[in-house]
């Protein structure tokens, strides 16, 4: 639209978007195959009054009156530039603040602040849609963002079906230092009316693609805290692919099935081990996410007898062992989630998590293995008394400190990041390549 619309006009033309807050798309209401029922009467019996008599409706200004008190619009503050000045930002100068005006009364106008708010200002109170600079360079409130030259300025600002500006259109003179064709004016408006229908279609595609994406990672979030705690349960395959592989820290990665048969051994020795995910936060590649667990085994009340792990029996373990309520640190593992939403793997590598909000505090022998390079199920093992031959080397940073507050964000960040749908300046051009289309239709 901007290439058309300088080629009719044969001038430079260019667009801003206003700081319009974003606005919730409404749906179409369904279509019902039920016949509509047809409205009762409100007409009185003859000689008694009706309701609406009765509440003073019909009466201009009366008491009772039911007349919609039109939704104030929004003023415009800020105005972001696209095409020819991608990347400009032109500011609403500030109101007087000299003693004894109106609180209301238009801002005087300086050097270099610019006219387009005052045409924004005239669309909004009905006035005039577009403004006309002649030799714009001779008026000192035009901004310029190089040096001032010779030409025309044409403003036209372009609504919504609400009647909040949406953004402003431009068109200038400047590069050929002539004046602008009489007609510029209203192709501008004409062209605002097709890049503000445009713009709503790609915001509402934007909105929807934001709402998709949230709902999976929503969906991925969910799924991931299901599969920690099915691993103890033996339900964590319901929410896996086929061929899930689990990595534990000091341990080989294994298939979910094998990992499953290792888990069911290990609650037999620690009947009441309990594993709580304490954040999920997407990482930068897409379907990955960092997941923040501690395992909390509790205590040891039968033999461990765990395939591809030493034998360790319950007598053989020292009193200050047998007694301790086995917590282990916060680790931060790294999981993939498929596009059907099961996790497809899970990998800890023995780093931790510190002052993560709803951690428990750990173990003072497993912290302490783990600040020798001992972890994972090695630090468990070290703990009742078996050194495993597996570990990650002691001069490795394992320890990340994570601070409450940043854990407490980890599950707003989605619904944070899809409901940010603001107009941006590459909607805009979007958008007007779409309007471009519509115009040479």
């Amino acid at each position: 639209a901007l290439s058309l619309l300088g080629a009719k006009t044969k001038s430079t033309a260019y667009v801003a978007l206003t700081d319009l807050p974003s606005k919730a798309v409404a749906e179409a209401p369904a279509e019902s195959s039920e016949p509509e029922e047809p409205p009762e009467s409100t007409e009185a019996p003859e000689g008694e009054a009706s309701a609406a008599e009765l509440a003073g409706e019909g009466e201009e200004g009366g008491e009772g009156s039911t007349e919609s008190v039109p939704k104030p619009k929004h003023i415009p503050n800020l105005l972001s530039y696209a095409g020819a000045l991608s990347g400009k930002a032109l500011s609403r100068p500030a109101a007087p603040e000299e003693e004894g005006e109106a609180a209301d009364a238009a801002p005087l106008r300086g050097c270099g602040e610019g006219v387009s708010f005052d045409a924004v200002d005239a669309f909004l109170e009905g006035g005039a849609r577009s403004l006309l600079v002649k030799s714009a360079f001779l008026n000192r409130s035009v901004k310029f963002w190089g040096a001032p030259r010779p030409g025309d300025l044409a403003i036209a600002p372009f609504s919504d079906e609400d009647g909040d500006v949406v953004g402003v259109l431009y068109a200038d003179s400047l590069d050929n230092g002539g004046g602008l064709p009489k007609e510029t004016a209203s192709v501008l408006e004409a062209v605002g009316v097709k890049l503000a229908a445009a713009l709503k279609r790609v915001w509402k595609e934007e909105a929807e693609a934001a709402a998709r994406a949230a709902a999976r990672q929503a969906a991925a979030v969910e799924a991931i805290r299901r599969f920690c705690g099915g691993l103890l349960e033996g339900s964590a395959s319901d929410d896996a692919t086929p061929d899930c592989v689990v990595g534990l820290a000091s341990a080989s990665p294994q298939p979910l099935a094998e990992h499953l048969v290792l888990c069911k051994s290990m609650i037999v020795a620690y009947p009441d081990w309990k594993v709580a995910c304490l954040g999920v936060e997407r990482a930068a590649e897409e379907g990955t996410y960092t997941v923040l667990t501690q395992q909390r085994p509790g205590v040891m009340k039968a033999d461990l007898e765990a395939t591809g792990f030493p034998t360790v029996s319950l007598e053989s373990l020292e009193d200050e062992a047998k007694e301790a309520e086995v917590v282990f640190p916060v680790e931060r593992g790294l999981f993939k989630v498929a596009e059907d939403g099961k996790v497809s793997s899970c990998v800890y590598m023995g780093e931790t998590a510190s002052e993560v909000e709803g951690e428990e505090a750990p173990t003072a022998t497993l912290v302490d293995s783990w600040a020798a390079g001992t972890v994972g199920l090695a630090a468990l093992f070290k703990h009742m008394g078996v050194e495993l031959a597996q570990h990650i080397e002691a001069d490795a940073p394992q320890t990340t400190e994570v601070s409450a507050a940043a854990e407490a964000e980890t599950e707003e960040s989605a619904a944070a990041a899809a409901q940010s749908t603001e107009p941006s300046a590459e909607a805009a051009e979007e958008a007007a390549e779409e309007a471009e289309d519509k115009q040479e239709e």
